[in-house]
């Protein structure tokens, strides 16, 4: 496979490339990593992936985490389903995927199963991100029903005690019961979807349990393992280890802001999964207007950046000129 295959591969998964391409997305996904690699400021192409924060509402205090410590940089609330609709129905001829999570817990929203099946009829596959620490049943079926493409479930210890060192407020016993009770629904009603990875935030205090939780996962029947460092600046909670990053910590050039957009709860648009606070939104989506916001003068600036052009003539400056991956550029 050459080494575009495998970018795009590793990008969206086999599953997305196999069974969401059409000619018209194939040839905006190639524009677009054009662009990037040429540094355009101003593009014509789309982005193909979009993230939405649903709600930034969450049931977990997690210590390490924004919405856990209460700085919630905007509004508390809840994405409606007619925005998400729109939102959709303008992009929808280029997207691969919809990651429908960011800073709350996706199954707060009411309207979730109904996103995803509006994704899913639209040729664009979903992935949702939880604790999983909600009491219906009901609610976990409706995420097979809908047609759900993956689900990533954050389970950080292997009982109790090393749960709770990350997950405050977080029940283990009532987590492992639901992630049992989806694999039994989803086998039971003859499913291959969603994909169901446990993911492990590996940080000081949980560090020695990786290998037990690893063999848990595989006992349960979840799909995939994923290790993954914790991200903090403060060195006496990162593990002595060596595990995976998080998606896109290793770049050093920020292909979101050509292939990627993010759809926060208000309507308001950001540059990357990293943004929370409202002061650093790049626009506020308007039916009809995505284009001028992807192409306004905070994403130029943005491009800039990685482009050559530095953004010097275009205020105001944004988010990402702190961005580790523009500082590393400086370098």
């Amino acid at each position: 496979m050459t080494r575009w295959g495998r970018l795009l591969v590793r990008s969206l998964g086999w599953d997305a490339l196999r069974c969401n391409s059409t000619p018209k997305k194939l040839t905006n996904l190639g524009r677009a990593h054009l662009n990037c690699r040429l540094g355009r400021m101003w593009v014509a192409s789309h982005p193909y992936v979009l993230i939405v924060d649903v709600t930034n509402l969450c049931n977990l205090r997690c210590r390490f985490c924004p919405t856990g410590r209460g700085e919630y940089g905007r509004q508390k609330g809840i994405l409606p389903l007619a925005t998400f609709q729109q939102f959709i129905d303008e992009l929808k001829p280029y997207l691969y995927l919809a990651l429908l999570y960011d800073w709350g817990e996706p199954l707060l929203n009411g309207e979730l199963p109904r996103m995803i099946a509006y994704a899913e009829q639209n040729n664009i596959c979903t992935s949702v991100h939880s604790n999983l620490c909600v009491r219906d049943d009901g609610a976990l079926r409706e995420l097979v029903d809908a047609g759900l493409s993956h689900l990533t479930v954050s389970v950080d210890g292997v009982d109790p005690c090393s749960y709770r060192s990350f997950r405050t407020g977080g029940d283990f016993a009532l987590v492992m019961r639901n992630l049992a009770g989806l694999l039994e629904y989803r086998s039971r009603s003859g499913r291959r979807k969603p994909r169901i990875t446990w993911k492990y935030v590996v940080h000081r205090a949980n560090e020695a349990y990786v290998e037990k939780a690893r063999q848990m996962a595989r006992e349960i029947g979840v799909d995939a393992f994923l290790a993954a460092t914790i991200q903090s600046e403060d060195s006496s909670v990162l593990p002595r280890g060596t595990f995976g990053s998080m998606p896109g910590q290793d770049q050093k050039r920020c292909s979101w802001l050509w292939t990627t957009v993010v759809l926060h709860w208000d309507g308001c648009i950001g540059p990357c999964c990293y943004q929370f606070r409202q002061e650093d939104d790049f626009g506020r989506y308007e039916p009809g207007e995505f284009m001028r916001i992807w192409n306004n003068d905070r994403f130029q600036v943005a491009r800039g950046l990685f482009g050559g052009a530095g953004g010097a003539e275009l205020p105001p400056p944004v988010l990402c000129l702190h961005c580790h991956k523009v500082e590393s550029r400086r370098r």
